[in-house]
């Protein structure tokens, strides 16, 4: 289903709220998400910028962008069309330096607590919850203080939507799927892998670099080799030994009471001479009965 965004008075321009509207699109917001929606026309008043397209002044570099010259303290960039200026707004706020605030938008969070996050994250708009805080106390979404700030509209420089229906045709066939979006995304998560690479490399050299490192390394190594020489020994020591067996015994029987068979040492004309057969007694002769 086509989303349907909001239009200001005059159809001559991108209002806050418009822009609010194809923002929380770009990053897959819910359009019911009311807080989102006024934190961000709050954030386009509390920046107060004339930047072309840029009405929350990002600062990310992308193709077209130039430098706003209105201010000296950060290069707050110009974008050449309003598509281009929601790719570079949506690609900064998904850097894992604001994951925080993404993370309120998403989830519809109160927009003045959202706007203390903004104000003490790098993005740095530090009158943002006076902002917001002024808006909630006239009334909010509803009120006077939203109402007369939803409609201003931000500068578009020398852009001019194509294809007839003037603003409000161009939100509708344009914004489902904002130009520009997945390349700035591609780009920004390119730098983010690279970054995150060198990271994990910095952190490796550390390790190396670490004399404990080293120290459980060499215990490792000097386990094994203990490991090592014991198995050797083991094998040396439980060899099999020769079993002499008791010859004055029956074949196949065992010692009994759990004794161990003594081994018997014979001399070898014992082993082949037979046993000798005892003498027999001479009986003595019974007497004769008288």
């Amino acid at each position: 289903m086509a989303k349907t965004f909001a239009v200001g008075p005059k159809d001559v321009g991108v209002s806050y709220e418009m822009w609010a509207d194809l923002l929380m699109n770009a990053l897959g917001i819910s359009d019911t998400a009311d807080n989102t929606r006024v934190l961000i026309v709050c954030w386009c008043q509390a920046e107060g910028t004339n930047a072309t397209n840029n009405p929350m002044a990002t600062t990310l570099v992308t193709k077209g962008s130039k430098q706003y010259p209105g201010v000296t303290t950060a290069a707050v960039q110009d974008y050449p069309s309003p598509q281009a200026g929601i790719a570079a707004t949506a690609s900064t706020l998904q850097e894992s330096r604001y994951t925080n605030v993404l993370d309120a938008m998403k989830n519809d969070r109160d927009y003045v607590r959202t706007a203390y996050l903004v104000a003490t994250s790098p993005w740095g708009t530090t009158n943002l919850p006076t902002v917001a805080a002024g808006v909630k106390a006239s009334g909010g979404k509803n009120g006077a203080g939203y109402s007369a700030i939803k409609g201003k509209y931000i500068e578009l420089g020398k852009w001019k939507p194509s294809g007839p229906g003037g603003i409000t045709g161009w939100l509708q066939s344009e914004a489902q799927s904002i130009p520009g979006v997945s390349t700035v995304e591609s780009g920004v998560s390119a730098i983010e892998q690279v970054k995150n690479a060198m990271d994990a490399s910095e952190k490796f050299l550390e390790k190396l670099s670490d004399p404990h490192t080293w120290y459980r390394i060499g215990q490792v190594v000097l386990g094994a080799i203990f490991v090592a020489i014991g198995i050797y020994m083991l094998g040396k020591t439980s060899g099999v030994s020769d079993v002499v067996p008791n010859i004055g015994g029956s074949s196949g029987s065992k010692p009994s009471g759990g004794s161990k068979a003594t081994a018997t040492k014979v001399s070898a004309t014992e082993a082949i001479t037979p046993a000798k057969t005892p003498k027999k007694l001479p009986v003595a002769a019974e007497p004769v009965p008288a």
